[in-house]
């Protein structure tokens, strides 16, 4: 039996095993998910007779991504799903932790028009949801009213999207009734913010490289 001790940098909020493969030659590969990049660790296992077995690790970012079947993989934007049966935004966070990703982030316009393409030809399949139009996504203003942040803590602007939609129930984020501090994308483009209590449909994301 090996005891594997991995050393991270506390700037890493969050740490998945998303694969592991071990090769006839003592070697073990293990795929870490770190927010939005994959690192590949090799342990490389030597035997040394009566002093023991050392080991040896190398820690190298992935240049190829980590593909489920179950998602839709867009090279150079990431990996995708959309799951329709209805969830609270704590839930639905919880589920894609489980499947070692998360709610998904919007980085791009082109990344926005694949999530809405999905949930337009999902809307039939969304069962319990509060409506069919809106699918939630990985960022919230939990913190503090109005101050929007993805789930690892970095601002929306940072993420290279932060349209919301201007028209949609007379433009967004509203804060209707001041309990609305989750964000969901709309099937006609640019997100809203919603109650996280209620339920949705929500994307869960595998980065490019995760």
């Amino acid at each position: 039996m090996y005891l594997l001790i991995f050393i991270v940098s506390s700037t890493i909020s969050t740490l998945e095993i998303t694969a592991a493969t071990i090769s006839p030659a003592n070697a073990l590969t293990i795929n870490l998910c770190s927010a939005n990049q994959t690192i590949v660790t090799h342990v490389f296992a030597e035997n040394r007779g009566e002093s023991g077995t050392s080991c040896t690790c190398q820690a190298v970012p992935s240049r190829e991504p980590v593909v489920r079947e179950d998602y839709v993989h867009t090279p150079g934007i990431g990996s995708h799903k959309i799951h329709t049966d209805a969830k609270n935004w704590n839930d639905a966070r919880k589920i894609c932790n489980d499947e070692n990703a998360h709610l998904a982030i919007i980085n791009s316009a082109a990344e926005e028009a694949i999530l809405v393409d999905m949930l337009k030809k999902a809307e039939k399949k969304i069962k319990l949801g509060l409506n069919v139009e809106q699918a939630l996504l990985g960022i919230h203003d939990l913190y503090k009213e109005g101050e929007w942040v993805t789930l690892f803590g970095e601002s929306l602007l940072s993420t290279g999207f932060s349209k919301w939609n201007p028209t949609y129930w007379g433009g967004q984020p509203d804060n209707f009734e001041n309990r609305q501090n989750c964000g969901a994308i709309i099937n006609i483009g640019g997100m809203d913010d919603v109650d996280c209590r209620d339920k949705f449909a929500f994307f869960c994301e595998m980065p490019f490289l995760c």
